[in-house]
């Protein structure tokens, strides 16, 4: 059992972290609304409350049957005649005599056979002149939304939805921060066939607002003339809720109904590598003039206004044709947490804030070897449709090997996902524990004792730990032994965004980071000492298909200490470093002054992946006024010393301990340690002159 002793108090919870659910039944069958419910409930405590909470579904997926669904929210009944007369002025019908009360709450709902055009400008029109009193909330195909205040259990009992089924659904709990707590503002906000929820901060909300209300009115134009266009952009101006996260469903939606310059409306993979985009760094290690590289450099360029920035995730359904798509995706910087588990048995699909929402919904034992659990990767994004799947492709899942879990022991103590776990305890003895450790679990955990864990890791995990050694037999979220100053860290899985940051010498000296198999971005970010691994287990002895093993941004601002990540990792990769296009400029600039000329210009621009300080130094080694200029350009990476080498007879010696050590918790052959041993390694030196 574990000895422990609370030094300080546990971490306050975070409710300013909203808490976002979905998933999607991708063989014929149904999901019990009450899963979803379940998600939801799991994280209200400590990622919302009765700030706003809500859940959008799609029940059947036959056009055919299911009309255009509008559901009106109404603080004042009196108006439902109003709306409705307004509706039929504007050539909205609703079937079976209009608005009907669902439940014993403020929803109404009704069909309309209307086409998506009129009904958008209806929409707009009565949203603008009865504000909250009575506000169509959702208007898409088969999309039935309930929200409010209360708890999303009480507003399941409410309207009788525990007991219904769904092709897909998504549901949210809110705190607000910039925006006052009412119903409307409440997730799932919905826009013609989309419905999103959201977790995180829109900052570009205006921008997006303004592209997203242009294209609409371009379309009202080209259909309905100038007069009509002109009251709808006042129209729509004054119909937004007020919150940012409404404006990423009108984004989506306008740009699967039109493109820009009367262009067709866009894909879903175009449209999400619009409001996610990559950053330039890996579009300008594409090739140049290539076919992938011109497409979204051209999307990019004509749909500027229509790029998210802040820190997002996201999960939205959308209805096209006979079927219903799930859609997930985060910020390029991954600052806000998303976790994908599909069940392979099953065919069912979820997406949460945190794992132990999918776990203690569902029951899923997240070491079966037929679930796959994982975080999305930077740029990318789960498409999964309820008559096709998940598309390879379009997984959201980019180097994340399916690891089978050990078997786990019955007598070790059971985490249930509940965040704050063990926060500032000493271990003194070899404690084990399984299941799922929540939210900063361990963190600021000290002994000189160990902590194995058998299981996934959540957000911010092992934070400021002191503890001599930390073993893991899963994987880990984001931001997991950030500033960790034990003496061993060991992963056997893969790691999300800014694994082991700040990774800092401490009572048992310099601290050694062994992760078994991917990383995603930032890992080592701001390292002061140690050493830090990225192993590729699953490529061992087939290395010549191994891909890069690490995220953009490795090592970045590291002052000390040194990563072993095998396997080539491009330079573009490393530290942070100046896009591409900055340093042929500075190149172009010096050539018109004629301090450096035609041939090395052109070597400068030769290059397919992003030009790094060292290349630039080995060109103009000889021009050093020409180098002074391009300093600035890399300060904070050029301190990175990088080699790709076979580790040396001294650095052998002194990691075979390290790698010995790490194969007896996984129960890996020698013959591994010595493949590992023997590999070829991208080694980023930090601090170093």
């Amino acid at each position: 059992m574990l000895a422990f002793k609370r030094l300080i108090p546990p971490v306050e919870r975070d409710r300013a972290a909203c808490a976002i659910f979905g998933a999607l039944a991708t063989n014929g069958s149904k999901v019990p609304l009450s899963t979803v419910i379940r998600g939801i409930c799991t994280a209200e405590n400590e990622r919302g409350g009765t700030f706003g909470n809500g859940v959008a579904f799609v029940s059947d997926i036959s056009r055919a049957d299911r009309g255009k669904n509008l559901v009106l929210l109404v603080q004042d009944s009196s108006k439902i005649p109003e709306v409705q007369a307004d509706l039929a002025a504007a050539g909205v019908f609703l079937e079976n005599g209009g608005f009907r009360q669902v439940g014993t709450g403020n929803t109404r709902e009704a069909k309309s056979t209307a086409e998506y055009l009129p009904l958008t400008a209806a929409v707009a029109a009565i949203n603008a002149k009865y504000g909250d009193a009575a506000r169509i909330v959702s208007f898409g195909h088969g999309i039935r939304v309930f929200k409010g205040l209360p708890s999303l259990s009480d507003l399941a009992a409410t309207y009788e939805l525990s007991g219904l089924d769904a092709v897909a659904a998504i549901a949210h709990t809110r705190f607000p921060t910039g925006s006052k707590a009412r119903e409307a503002g409440a997730h799932p906000h919905c826009f013609g066939n989309v419905a999103i929820v959201h977790n995180g901060d829109v900052t570009s909300y205006h921008a997006n607002l303004a592209a997203t209300t242009a294209t609409l009115a371009e379309l009202v134009y080209r259909q309905f003339g100038d007069a009509a266009a002109k009251k709808f952009l006042v129209d729509q101006k004054a119909s937004w809720v007020g919150t940012d996260s409404e404006a990423i469903a009108a984004m989506i939606y306008s740009m699967l109904k039109h493109g820009s310059h009367f262009e067709p409306g866009l894909s879903i993979p175009d449209i999400m590598d619009i409001v996610s985009p990559p950053f330039d760094n890996p579009i300008s290690s594409l090739r140049r003039g290539g076919r992938e590289r011109s497409r979204l450099e051209d999307l990019l360029t004509r749909y500027c206004g229509y790029q998210l920035d802040g820190p997002v995730s996201c999960a939205a359904i959308i209805t096209v044709e006979d079927d219903a798509h799930l859609v997930a995706f985060r910020d390029r910087n991954t600052f806000r947490p998303l976790q994908v588990v599909v069940d392979r048995r099953t065919g069912l699909v979820y997406v949460a804030s945190e794992l132990r929402q999918i776990v203690r919904a569902t029951g899923i034992d997240v070491f079966d070897c037929d679930v796959e659990s994982y975080h999305l990767d930077p740029g990318q994004f789960l498409w999964a449709s309820a008559k096709s799947g998940i598309g390879d492709r379009f997984s959201g899942r980019t180097n994340r090997p399916l690891i089978p879990g050990p078997p786990i022991p019955s007598d070790i103590l059971h985490l249930d996902g509940s965040p704050n776990t063990f926060v500032g305890e000493t271990f003194d003895i070899h404690g084990r524990t399984s299941g799922v450790l929540g939210n900063f679990g361990g963190s600021f955990a000290n002994g000189s004792g160990t902590w194995e864990h058998f299981g996934s890791v959540q957000d911010n995990s092992f934070e400021g730990c002191s503890l001599h050694t930390v073993v893991i037999h899963g994987n880990c979220s984001q931001m997991n032994g950030n500033a960790f100053q034990g003496r061993r860290l060991f992963v056997r899985g893969a790691v999300d965004g800014r694994f082991a940051q700040q990774l800092r010498r401490g009572p048992y000296g310099d601290p050694v980071a062994i992760v078994g198999e991917t990383a995603g971005m930032n890992i080592g970010r701001m390292v002061s000492s140690g050493r830090l691994f990225v192993l590729g287990l699953s490529w061992v002895g087939k290395e010549s298909m191994m891909p890069q093993l690490v995220g953009p941004f490795a090592m970045t601002g590291a002052v000390g200490g040194t990563a072993y990540l095998r396997g080539n990792v491009y330079a573009e990769s490393i530290g942070s470093p100046p896009e591409r296009r900055a340093v042929i400029a500075l190149a172009e600039s010096l050539k018109i002054e004629g301090i450096i000329n035609d041939a090395e210009l052109y070597s400068l621009r030769s290059g397919e992946t992003a030009i790094d300080y060292d290349s630039i130094t080995r060109v103009l080694a000889a021009k050093p006024e020409a180098l002074s200029r391009f300093d600035s350009l890399f300060t904070g990476h050029s301190q990175l010393q990088v080699e790709r080498r076979c580790l040396t007879d001294s650095e052998k010696v002194e990691i075979r301990s390290e790698f010995e050590a790490y194969a007896g918790f996984f129960n890996l052959p020698q013959s591994t340690v010595d493949a590992l041993l023997d590999s070829m390694y991208t080694i980023v030196k930090a601090g170093v002159k």
